[in-house]
């Protein structure tokens, strides 16, 4: 996981969602808009605790979040069980 990679999906999702703003996704989430910042920004990765709920509030799935495409990752990602 690369936080400039994980930033840069939760900024994408985040405008494909139609949440124009930062502090938008940060008061959905109950959150600081700095946290906000920081992901987007790769100065920070999200609490795994809450990837759930920020996946939910993109409309996204948490494995996306993280990892990106998952064909990119290869079989053993997605049959890992």
């Amino acid at each position: 996981m690369n936080a400039k990679e994980i930033g840069g999906r939760i900024e994408e999702a985040r405008l494909a969602a139609g949440i124009k703003t930062q502090a938008e996704l940060a008061r959905r989430l109950d959150l600081r808009q700095s946290s906000i910042h920081k992901w987007e920004s790769g100065m920070a990765f999200p609490r795994l605790s809450r990837i759930g709920s920020l996946a939910s509030a993109l409309d996204v799935k948490p494995v996306w979040l993280l990892f990106g495409d998952i064909q990119a990752c290869g079989e053993s990602m997605v049959q890992a069980s």
